[in-house]
């Protein structure tokens, strides 16, 4: 369970991962309702892992059961985002 109020949005949990050493690939845009267009995301470490990020706007708050397995497939600890919009601790410095 998160210890946050409020979970990151995609936008934000990607420049956490960035902080960890992750890249971020962006994939050809799919179609979405209404004529709109999504990017899919991929991030990458290593060229090794692989990680398939949800199919959503950068804007929108990640759900629960996506942050937590984002979490855990990346390996970056839940507590890396802080309760203020969950923009990642390490950007203070």
């Amino acid at each position: 369970m998160s210890l946050f109020s409020q979970r990151p949005t995609l936008g934000e949990f990607i420049r956490g991962a960035r902080s960890h050493g992750w890249v971020i690939r962006r994939l050809k845009p799919l179609g979405g309702q209404f004529g709109k267009e999504r990017l899919k995301y991929r991030l990458r470490k290593n060229d090794r892992k692989i990680v398939d990020l949800p199919l959503q706007n950068e804007d929108e708050r990640l759900s629960q059961t996506s942050f937590e397995v984002l979490c855990q497939n990346t390996g970056i600890p839940e507590e890396d985002f802080r309760n203020t919009g969950g923009t990642p601790d390490l950007f203070d410095s």
